[in-house]
């Protein structure tokens, strides 16, 4: 839409009785043109809203205004150095739309809440009854590791370390959580690795003598 001009006349009245009369032609502040906000997709990296049927983006141009901020609600434009702002309220308003998550983002976001869940009292009992099992697992098979290293060179240690991994796989045995054919594998395998270190502690006590 081009300015609109006018004319402005000034009376100048002089002490002398002479009436001059000045004429400029100056131009009027022109409106925003005819811009219809028919949707907005909105995201904070990349906006874009529809005007009239096309997909604009922060700096693009339409009917001689430049877009220089697209909100959630609304459009900003530059016309003619001056700003105006359109909202979706202004005529007949058109959808938001966010901009929709990719399938990796969701995804990162379902791990997230699943990593962060509360656990309940029951689940928290059942984890640390997890976790008591297996540091006792651990450590019985590796002290019976370290005992068969050292059962010809050093049977006073070799005797120690099997006592220890002898007491860790009891306390494994005993701590084994839960019930059925997994459990039962679990204590069948901890009552006779403790068995078994039983014996070769005995073992390693005769050749002390």
């Amino acid at each position: 839409m081009k300015n609109v001009m006018r004319t402005v006349f000034v009376v100048l009245f002089l002490s002398s009785g002479v009436i001059f009369a000045l004429a400029e032609t100056v131009a009027e502040k022109s409106s925003l043109p005819d811009i219809s906000i028919e949707g907005i997709l909105f995201d904070e990296n990349n906006p874009m809203v529809v005007i009239n049927g096309r997909t604009l983006r922060i700096g693009d141009n339409i009917e001689g205004a430049e877009i220089v901020e697209i909100t959630e609600n609304g459009v900003k434009f530059d016309f003619q150095g001056n700003f105006y702002t359109k909202t979706l309220n202004v005529g007949k308003p058109g959808p938001v739309i966010r901009k929709q998550e990719s399938f990796f983002e969701k995804v990162k976001k379902s791990l997230s809440k699943f990593f962060t869940k509360e656990k309940s009292p029951t689940e928290q009992i059942n984890a640390s009854k997890v976790s008591r099992f297996q540091r006792h697992k651990e450590l019985a098979y590796r002290y019976s590791r370290d005992a068969q290293k050292r059962s010809r060179s050093d049977p006073v240690g070799a005797a120690a370390l099997y006592g220890k991994a002898h007491r860790e796989a009891q306390m494994a045995y005993k701590a084994v959580p839960g019930k059925g054919k997994y459990a039962d594998i679990e204590r069948k395998k901890m009552f006779n690795l403790a068995n078994d270190c039983l014996e070769q502690q005995e073992a390693c006590q005769r050749l002390m003598r």
